[in-house]
């Protein structure tokens, strides 16, 4: 009788450590990908990397880093409502119309800014009588960076399709049932790889910034000015299309 308890001991024992080997496969599947997610969605060229670069040569790494982790709160906010299942209220063509007027409004604005700046050459000069690699910025300026990344993030309403058209497909296919840990585990792996990418991204606008004089400073600036006008048009055009 002993024997036969301790046979289907062993049994139950070997059945559960199988389905916690699974269970940890999993878990860590989903973190990966929802890391590899996290790259994919900031790595492309976009307004957000735009705006660090332009804000970046100027004033050095914390003004790029700002705009960058700037860039998280509408990254993790569109993340949260689609994982939520609150990504839905996306579909509603009112809700993408305001939020696609306030980013064309806000690119817009960006690409004066830009184009203005391309046309005063005053930055470097700024720069050259002082200022050292990685910038001089006060708590406003490293707040004014850290809301425009906010800003530009949480005015994209095609974050969000971004999000229902991948994002829970990617859970749901290392998870069936996921269960609080699993949102956790997908949510805090994705926001880990978009602060490792904003951080390195900042560093290697920061190390470019030495080689900035005068007239690269105006050439980088146009193209920026002009690379948001184009983002605003396409903006703009997404908008006329309903659904």
């Amino acid at each position: 009788m002993a024997g036969h308890h301790a046979q289907n001991y062993r049994a139950v024992c070997g059945c559960g450590a199988r389905v916690c080997g699974a269970g940890g496969r999993r878990v860590t599947g989903l973190v990966l990908a929802a890391f590899g997610l996290g790259l994919a969605l900031c790595a492309p060229p976009g307004v957000v990397f735009a705006e660090t670069v332009r804000r970046g040569l100027v004033r050095g790494f914390r003004a790029a880093l700002g705009v960058q982790m700037g860039s998280l709160v509408g990254d993790g906010t569109w993340a949260a409502l689609a994982l939520g299942g609150a990504a839905l209220l996306a579909q509603q063509w009112l809700l993408r119309l305001v939020l696609g007027a306030v980013g064309v409004t806000l690119l817009l604005y960006l690409a004066w800014k830009a184009l203005r700046d391309a046309w005063r050459p005053h930055a470097p000069a700024e720069r050259a009588a002082g200022t050292p690699l990685g910038g001089a910025t006060g708590p406003v300026a490293v707040r004014g960076d850290f809301a425009i990344g906010a800003a530009l993030s949480l005015s994209n309403p095609f974050n969000i399709v971004f999000w229902l058209g991948v994002g829970g497909g990617v859970l749901s296919a290392h998870v069936a049932e996921p269960y609080a840990v699993h949102y956790l585990a997908f949510f805090g792996s994705f926001l880990a790889a978009c602060v490792v990418w904003g951080t390195l991204m900042a560093a290697l606008v920061a190390y470019g910034r030495r080689f900035l004089d005068g007239y690269l400073f105006r050439v980088v600036n146009a193209v920026c000015g002009l690379a948001l006008l184009y983002f605003a048009a396409g903006l703009f055009e997404q908008l006329l299309i309903p659904g």
